[in-house]
């Protein structure tokens, strides 16, 4: 019985699809498909903000593993031990080890300077890297924006962040940047005794600021320098095989390094924050997204209502002759259902055919990320549901007010 209420109510609604201005039908479809897309790529471009962030810093800075100097301590202890255990273990590609130190450099080292005058200078962090084992973990020559990346054992050479340098950043505060430093350029790197001068071989350009405000040099020249011990480093950034799980890697380490550092995903690393941000935008999106669902729903509400308001006559006959109001309802469900089903796939055609790859090959160039369309299958559907669901219910009220009027009045127009 349920199915040859179901059957017939299937059938009459596609009846009276056919019958439908076909100008109507591609109307309400079209704004499916706007609000299928508002609910789907708003979030995304916001989500896609801060997880462009995310993934730059995890891609050009921590990598899938970073492990630090744990809290009060000035670097890791028998990092030798710890990097030689990394590069042994099964899904592990590649292993950097990096030497920290702050400092301060200046320009215009040739500059005639007059009493009541300073040369140009800046805070940076001084990195020492052996630079082919960080370029095989970071990529970190593919961000060079100006001159080249550094050869290993290229002493009293230089690669230096854009972040330190004026020209990248016009709005700096006065102190924050070097004036007229460039590929080629000397500065000049103060130390406790003295200073060193360093040629700089290439600009690094990028979003995440621990990457942005370094000046990397060759670990050798950094030991030698800041008199630091080979075996005690500040960062060890791991980068690990694409099918190889991090968790079991990350035990390991753990195990080995005790307590003497502090290992921790390239997710971990990065804090609360972005994961906060992310939240907050994602809760954003869908308040946008409501307020287009609910602008859909009461287009559906609309649509149907006036079609059930000018059929009543049409309604009241078919409730004469013994047709059930459960079959009258399904019939205007399936409009509805029709309306919302053909509005997500012309929007899933559109979002994966034509918007998403779009933004993956151009991401979005915002001022601290490089925005990206972040959208899950699961996401998609599940908003795909919740529009559908929304469809329904706005198509089943207007039917039900319509339907359950006396077939009498429904037959003879009255209200």
């Amino acid at each position: 019985m349920v199915f040859n209420t179901i059957k017939i109510g299937f059938l009459l609604g596609l009846w009276q699809l056919k019958r439908t201005n076909i100008w109507t039908t591609l109307l309400i479809i079209f704004v499916m498909t706007l609000t299928f897309l508002n609910l789907v790529v708003v979030s995304g471009i916001l989500i896609g903000l801060v997880q462009g962030s995310s993934d730059s810093y995890q891609r050009q800075y921590s990598s899938d593993i970073l492990i630090k100097e744990p809290p009060f301590t000035r670097y890791i202890s028998d990092g030798n031990s710890i990097s030689a255990m990394a590069r042994v273990i099964p899904g592990v590609e590649a292993v950097s080890v990096r030497y920290i130190e702050g400092g301060v450099v200046q320009s215009d080292i040739s500059k005639n300077v007059k009493p009541n005058e300073k040369i140009p200078q800046a805070a940076a962090s001084i990195v020492g890297i052996d630079p082919v084992r960080e370029d095989n973990v970071t990529e970190l020559s593919k961000l060079i924006v100006d001159g080249q990346y550094f050869a290993n054992s290229q002493y009293n050479s230089a690669v230096i962040g854009s972040g330190i340098l004026s020209q990248y950043n016009p709005n700096a505060i006065l102190g924050e940047t070097l004036e007229n430093v460039r590929a080629g350029s000397k500065i000049r790197l103060l130390l406790n005794e003295g200073f060193i001068d360093l040629k700089i071989k290439g600009v690094v350009k990028s979003k995440v600021g621990e990457v942005n405000r370094r000046i990397y040099i060759d670990r050798d020249f950094f030991l030698q320098l800041y008199e630091r011990s080979f075996n005690n480093p500040n960062e060890i950034a791991i980068r690990i095989n694409p099918e190889a799980a991090v968790g079991p890697i990350k035990k390991s380490l753990e195990s080995s390094a005790g307590s003497g550092a502090l290992v921790q995903t390239g997710e971990e690393s990065q804090g609360s924050f972005l994961k906060d941000i992310m939240m907050t935008f994602s809760l954003l999106g869908g308040v946008i997204g409501g307020i287009a669902l609910l602008v859909s729903s009461i287009t559906i509400f609309i649509v149907i209502f006036i079609n059930a308001l000018t059929r009543k006559k049409y309604i009241g006959i078919l409730k004469a002759i013994g047709i059930q109001d459960s079959v009258i309802i399904i019939s205007y469900l399936v409009q509805a259902l029709f309306y919302s089903a053909v509005g997500i796939m012309a929007g899933l055609t559109v979002l994966y055919g034509l918007i998403k790859p779009y933004f993956d090959a151009n991401p979005i160039n915002f001022p601290f990320s490089d925005g990206i369309l972040a959208v899950t299958v699961s996401g998609t559907l599940l908003r795909a549901a919740i529009l559908i669901m929304a469809t329904l219910a706005a198509g089943i009220l207007p039917t039900l007010l319509i339907v359950r009027k006396n077939t009498l009045n429904l037959i003879l127009g009255r209200e």
